[in-house]
């Protein structure tokens, strides 16, 4: 199905002051936003439950020739995943870099509703003061067959706008403050997961998978064990992350070697046996890590 329950779910609008709030969190050695209550994060459970989109699957990679494409290649291959071409010569032959500007316009055109909400739709489940309201709605409107950010969307014209909308001093000062009661840790109760289709439970055995996930020549890891809070289980303190460093250092600017290729290969190792990588849980709550926080 790839994005089309995504595209199926609706837009909303993005919200830039709490997209960048979480950004300033953000630490790419743990994979995880640092608040003063503890390390959290998007899991695989979030992806599936809000999207629907599927977790334990295939990933999506570059051809394993990709290190001699040419530039002609390239832009066949941008042809082939998007259906874009450039009507730049320029482009064509090299002698222009390709600006995103275009590529972004024709998807779209494809689709008006594109766009990167998952990280603010994930906020509003989990931080209540930064929530915009879930008026009822009205009888005569359909609820659809479809992954739980649908809500979101549903409610979106019948709510007002809220304080914390746009506002970045103001979720700056919420994640700054953040107190445990004003933290939802487990939002999707068994009763809600049943309202939803099969679908969003399809990989419900990785989802506290410890693994690395892959899309085309990038790697991330999925450090569930950072927040077992997060499935209902007591937090330990964090260890030092013992992936490959190199997870996070590579950029697009590093060559396609022979090297990478080599460490690209062990982490698809580690992706087949997903299902036997799930972290125990504590069995008693240790003492939380504190986090210093920054000053704006």
């Amino acid at each position: 199905m790839g994005l089309y329950r995504i595209i199926s779910i609706g837009r909303i609008q993005l919200d830039c002051a709490l997209i960048t709030t979480l950004i300033e969190r953000w630490r790419s050695e743990t994979h995880t936003f640092h608040l003063p209550i503890g390390e959290a994060t998007i899991t695989l459970q979030d992806v599936e439950i809000l999207y629907g989109m599927s977790t334990d699957d295939l990933p999506v990679l570059l051809p394993g020739n990709m290190r001699f494409f040419n530039r002609a290649a390239y832009m066949e291959l941008l042809h082939r995943l998007t259906g874009f071409r450039s009507e730049d010569p320029d482009v064509a032959i090299g002698s222009s870099r390709m600006q995103l500007v275009p590529i972004r316009d024709h998807l779209v055109q494809i689709h008006d509703i594109i766009t990167d909400d998952s990280a603010e739709v994930w906020v509003w489940e989990r931080f209540l003061q930064l929530r915009p309201p879930l008026p009822q709605l009205p009888d005569n409107v359909h609820i659809p067959d479809l992954p739980l950010a649908c809500r979101w969307v549903l409610r979106r014209r019948l709510a007002r706008e809220y304080h914390g909308h746009h506002n970045l001093p103001f979720c700056r000062d919420v994640l700054d403050f953040l107190e445990d009661a004003q933290f939802i840790w487990t939002p999707y109760s068994e009763e809600l997961i049943g309202t939803l289709p099969s679908y969003c439970t399809h990989g419900r055995h990785i989802w506290r998978a410890s693994i690395p996930l892959t899309c085309l020549d990038i790697v991330e890891h999925h450090a569930s064990e950072r927040v077992f809070r997060q499935f209902g289980f007591p937090q330990s303190i964090p260890t030092q992350p013992a992936w490959d460093p190199l997870h996070y250092e590579r950029d697009d600017r590093m060559r396609v070697d022979d090297t990478f290729i080599e460490w690209l290969t062990a982490q698809l190792g580690i992706w087949d046996n997903r299902g036997d990588l799930t972290p125990a849980s504590a069995t008693i709550c240790m003492q939380r890590p504190l986090f210093r926080i920054m000053s704006h």
